[in-house]
């Protein structure tokens, strides 16, 4: 890559990881998506749609109801907030990134908007909130 000072990429979540998408939080996902076609997540406590933009997979993510854990990060007009990466081992995935100090929030849990696959959510002290789906 041009610009980039590093020769060899960093590993956080295992060999074979892959970026998989954005996360955004947003309150309706009609106002960015208007024909996305929208899964509701009643374990995550979310609707959620997905929408490809220049060949970069976008996630929309609203509140299923007022104690959904994205409502927060709306009312404080934050949009932007995970990276998602494909992991093929989740358990691996979760215990090479808590080797590179990342924290565990939330145990795997099966996705509706993933086909029952399951996610991890994982938070580094700089880099902010990761989600990990399992391949």
């Amino acid at each position: 890559m041009s610009g980039t000072s590093t020769k060899e990429s960093t590993n956080l979540f295992g060999d074979d990881s892959r970026f998989h998408h954005i996360g955004y939080a947003v309150n309706r996902i009609s106002d960015v998506a208007p024909n996305a076609v929208i899964f509701q997540d009643p374990i995550q406590r979310v609707n959620v749609a997905f929408e490809q933009v220049h060949g970069v997979l976008l996630e929309y993510v609203e509140p299923l109801d007022r104690n959904s854990p994205i409502k927060k990060l709306l009312d404080a007009r934050q949009s932007i907030y995970h990276v998602c990466f494909d992991v093929p081992d989740l358990r691996v995935a979760v215990t090479c990134a808590q080797r590179r100090g990342l924290f565990l929030l939330r145990r795997p849990k099966p996705a509706v908007a993933f086909g029952g696959r399951s996610i991890a959510w994982v938070s580094h002290t700089h880099l902010g909130l990761f989600e990990l789906l399992q391949r």
